[in-house]
């Protein structure tokens, strides 16, 4: 009797045990699915998004939330303890939309991560809210003021406001959305500074950027390790506008190669170093003055744009 009941034992035990197999196997298959979406998605690692699968049982909707609230988690902790590490690396990203400009300096410790698409996307999306924030404070004031016309201005965006400004995709403020990168990364990042431009509706602007690939965001933003942006007048109505703008985009790139410090020579910027002095850097037969003479336009503003140390 008592062998008896340990073969049943035995038995139970070997049919448990094969259920159990069975079961754990077609879950692991599902995972393995699953994970590779959840991967996809959010671009966690595979160790995390196998942890927090597991931990909601397959729920990726759980599981991405709980992804997102530990980044941001670990990304406050890593980001305080990663402060003080040099970034001498990033991009600076340019955004053009209608007659505003955005332009933006972004930071990262190696130029591997300034390569990443998480990174790019970060200036990208960065750019992004800074024109948005410009467009805004210009239609509040033009609900106030009775004139509708946008003039020619630039302007450094002050650093609360570009902690405090919202995400253009996400429900999040910039700084949060870095901090949940970092936490990701792995490695210390800053969004240094910003500057916003409005002009008037009939100038034409030409923007460009050198170095870091010419990556080019999906909203838009062109980022690099430098970037130029020119903005012309048309002297009459009566002129070639695409012309116009190739040839600020032209002006834009050599205004990156040339680096003109002074929009005109003075008592203490050389005819060398002023942009309507230099000669033309696509074409060293004409100055940057006699461009625009024979083409009918005026130099409103020019930036160039790089990283800082």
């Amino acid at each position: 009797m008592a062998s008896i009941l340990r073969q049943r034992k035995v038995l139970h035990g070997f049919l448990n045990n094969h259920r159990c197999f069975s079961t754990n196997s077609i879950l692991n298959a599902i995972n393995k699915q699953q994970l590779t979406t959840l991967r996809k998605k959010t671009g966690y690692s595979f160790t995390k998004c196998n942890e927090a699968m597991k931990l909601y049982e397959n729920d990726m909707e759980k599981a991405e939330i709980w992804l997102h609230q530990q980044a941001e988690k670990e990304g406050w902790a890593k980001a305080k303890k990663l402060q003080s590490r040099s970034t001498s690396e990033g991009l600076v990203g340019v955004l053009t939309e209608q007659n505003y400009i955005a332009l933006v300096e972004v930071a990262c410790e190696t130029d591997f991560v300034a390569r990443n698409e998480l990174f790019t996307e970060l200036v990208g999306s960065t750019a992004q809210s800074v024109l948005k924030f410009r467009q805004k404070v210009i239609e509040q004031n033009m609900k106030v003021s009775s004139n509708q016309e946008i003039t020619h201005l630039r302007e450094m965006v002050l650093e609360h406001d570009l902690k405090e400004m919202k995400h253009p995709s996400l429900d999040v403020t910039l700084e949060e959305h870095l901090v949940q990168l970092v936490g990701k990364i792995g490695e210390n990042m800053k969004i240094k500074r910003a500057l916003a431009m409005t002009t008037n509706q009939e100038n034409i602007i030409g923007v460009s950027t050198h170095g870091g690939n010419n990556t080019v965001t999906s909203n838009g933003s062109l980022l690099g390790k430098f970037a130029g942006v020119v903005v012309l007048k048309p002297k009459t109505t009566d002129v070639d506008v695409e012309n116009l703008k190739k040839i600020a985009r032209d002006l834009s790139q050599h205004v990156i190669g040339m680096n003109p410090i002074a929009l005109q020579p003075s008592n203490d910027v050389s005819k060398e170093e002023s942009l309507l002095g230099q000669e033309f850097l696509l074409n060293d037969k004409v100055t940057v003055a006699e461009l625009l003479n024979q083409n009918q336009a005026d130099v409103v503003d020019f930036i160039r744009y790089g990283l800082t140390s």
